[in-house]
Parts: structure tokens; C-alpha cells; sequence
């Protein structure tokens, strides 16, 4: 087994997505994996589709789903839905 050690499990194949764009949809911790390594390949993310902020925790405060968490970082806040 010769997998990059920067490269998630199973995506390893998304190299040179540049050029490409890609609308995303995923709310849990394995979706924004994928999210980042689309973005890492350079393909342009117009539209993420994901669950709205959940209360969580003690306080019951919202919380942002990870994937939605990685949109705001990388600043897709436009088409976030």
C-alpha cells in the first residue's frame, strides 16, 4: 500500500481538479474530508448544501455542521445552503 500520507483514504484519485466546479453536499466529519480534498485538488466549490445549525452541548447553543464549519474557512459563505 503505496496512499500519500496527505491524502484521505479513498480520494486519492482528485488530483488537477482545476477548472471543474463542483456543488457539494454533506453534513458529518467524513463529508468534510471529502470537501477539503475537492478544494485541495483545486476545483471551485459555487454551492454546499448542508444540514442547518443544530442545538448542541449543555447549553443547547447552535452548532455549525462540519462541513459548514470548512465552507466559512475557506470562505464559500455565498453558496452555502
Amino acid at each position: 500500500m503505496c496512499a500519500e500520507a496527505s491524502s484521505p483514504p479513498g480520494l486519492q484519485g482528485l488530483q488537477g481538479l482545476q477548472g471543474l466546479r463542483v456543488g457539494f453536499a454533506g453534513t458529518p466529519e467524513f463529508a468534510q474530508v471529502a470537501l477539503a480534498a475537492i478544494l485541495a485538488a483545486g476545483a471551485a466549490v459555487p454551492l454546499v448544501l448542508t444540514q442547518p445549525d443544530r442545538p448542541a452541548g449543555r447549553g443547547m447553543k447552535l452548532q455549525a455542521s462540519a462541513v459548514k464549519q470548512l465552507a466559512l474557512q475557506y470562505g464559500l459563505q455565498h453558496g452555502l445552503q
